[in-house]
């Protein structure tokens, strides 16, 4: 485990009165008063009054002698280490390992016992110029096994290292999993990220994959699509399931939902056959048609005054569900010259 771990809170602080038997030291106060039974000689303990039996006296296991468990350390080799990105935050499971130790002993150095544990070893890295906002606690990990389970994760005594990262900042920290069988880690997946987010899906064992977002957008025809003064085109266009830059406040937070993905749009819009000799080009006259549904772009974006032949361009960013059969662009929204721009997600459809 990182030296750089805080070891500020501790959730094991019950157990250990619990082990060492001081209850009372560990409570805000004294508990209430209570008669202690008084014992025979010879006698395990007070008769229940009823049978003339007496009640044996209960014993605490944790106080006994303890069973012995010969050591368990499986090793997950030959397809790691694995990578994925997470706002901005590449993570690596540079190895892993299944153990009956608990990663996090109260006393002295770990004793094998009768639980399991998966135990990653995770360097993040922040590849932004700005720190990391997210907050990477034990809320933000998940480990799936290949039956869509979900490991419940040990919490850690102190900070992980890379809770927070300073730009470019690289901290290296252990997670840790509940596990069910020594060969726990085959076909897992660590899932960064707490819900609702979409997560990041890090595959331990299976093949790679390249991750799904973020991809294109474009139009299905590059011709451009008179609505009223103006001729409007698309440049370019990404599905994210990260807020692009320079828009604000979405309800999502940084990482889009679960089933949504950001989409953003560079427009260009030509000031082609206005009766004043000018126009305004901006995203209020814009919907994203989404099977049906219209979506107002977040913000505003745009030129007033654009003269007679000249153009203006800027991106406008929609949250749309991620399963989106039909999306089409309608420019001059709310106008008799309103159109539509079919579009493409995911792939390049030859206009």
């Amino acid at each position: 485990m990182s030296q750089a771990r805080s070891v500020g809170r501790w959730a094991t602080v019950p157990v250990v009165c619990l082990v060492v038997g001081l209850v009372a030291a560990c409570g805000s106060g004294p508990g209430p008063e209570f008669d202690a039974p008084t014992l025979s000689p010879g006698v395990d303990g007070p008769s229940d009054g009823l049978s003339g039996e007496t009640t044996p006296r209960p014993s605490n296991p944790l106080l006994g002698p303890q069973a012995s468990y010969a050591p368990i350390e499986v090793e997950l080799s030959g397809s790691l280490p694995r990578s994925a990105e997470f706002l901005g935050v590449r993570f690596t499971v540079d190895g892993a390992h299944v153990t009956n130790s608990h990663p996090y002993p109260i006393f002295g150095d770990p004793v094998p016992g009768e639980l399991l544990f998966a135990v990653l070893d995770l360097t993040a890295e922040n590849t932004t110029s700005a720190a990391t906002e997210y907050g990477f606690d034990g809320e933000a990990f998940s480990l799936r096994t290949y039956s869509g389970r979900l490991l419940p994760i040990v919490e850690a005594p102190g900070v992980y290292a890379f809770r927070r990262l300073e730009p470019g900042e690289r901290q290296a920290d252990q997670l840790a999993f509940g596990a069910y069988t020594p060969d726990a880690l085959d076909g897992t997946a660590l899932l960064i990220g707490r819900p609702p987010d979409a997560p990041a899906i890090l595959a331990l064992t299976a093949p790679p994959l390249d991750p799904e977002f973020p991809t294109t957008v474009s139009a299905v025809s590059d011709e451009p699509v008179q609505a009223g003064a103006i001729a409007w085109s698309i440049l370019d266009g990404e599905a994210s399931l990260d807020r692009p830059g320079g828009v604000c406040c979405p309800e999502t937070g940084a990482r889009a939902d679960d089933g949504e993905l950001f989409v953003t749009l560079n427009l260009r819009g030509l000031v082609s056959g206005s009766k004043y000799g000018r126009a305004t080009v901006a995203s209020d006259v814009l919907r994203l048609l989404v099977d049906g549904a219209s979506l107002e772009p977040f913000g505003f974006e745009g030129k007033a005054n654009v003269a007679e032949g000249t153009a203006h361009e800027f991106e406008a960013t929609w949250l749309i569900p991620a399963d989106a059969a039909d999306v089409a662009l309608e420019v001059a929204t709310g106008t008799p010259d309103a159109r539509t721009i079919p579009l493409a997600i995911g792939e390049q459809t030859p206009s």
